[in-house]
């Protein structure tokens, strides 16, 4: 027979997302006593791992691990996406609330107000009002914010 343990399994980080580490230790355990020749080991994802219907627990509960493993994985992006935008709003506090200082700082020209503010890998892309009522767009440096950013945390 076959030595090896659940926890060596490709899927079992999907199947602990699902169960618990406990359970998929248990539930990977009744997979491998089974049949071991028809679990596919490297496969991380636990739908293609290995066929439900042969499994001790039948079709129906290994579905339900996906779906459950997805839906852990969705609020894992939903987490992530959560902190970015909290990270940017704290960003755009930051600007707006220091706004005559930003605009002293980075704008090229005269401006009463500050419009928009976008972020990416390498640059802030601002947006600001010229005392002419022009819209004018430009771009500063991340590495220059961060500095002036980090002065006011």
């Amino acid at each position: 027979m076959n030595n090896i343990q659940p926890h060596q399994l490709g899927c079992y980080k999907q199947a602990v997302k699902a169960l618990g580490e406990e359970q998929a230790t248990i539930e990977l355990r009744k997979v491998l006593e089974t049949n071991p020749e028809w679990l596919d080991t490297h496969e991380k994802d636990v739908w293609d791992s290995f066929s439900f219907d042969d499994s001790p627990q039948g079709y129906d509960f290994w579905d339900g691990v996906c779906d459950d493993a997805v839906m852990c994985e969705d609020k894992e992006v939903d987490l992530q996406f959560n902190t970015l935008r909290e990270i940017t709003n704290k960003l755009c506090t930051i600007i707006y609330d220091n706004e005559e200082e930003f605009l002293s700082k980075f704008c090229k020209f005269d401006a009463t107000d500050l419009a928009e503010v976008s972020f990416n890998d390498t640059y802030v892309k601002v947006v600001y009002i010229s005392y002419e009522g022009e819209h004018i767009c430009d771009s500063v440096d991340l590495g220059e914010f961060e500095k002036w950013c980090g002065g006011l945390l």
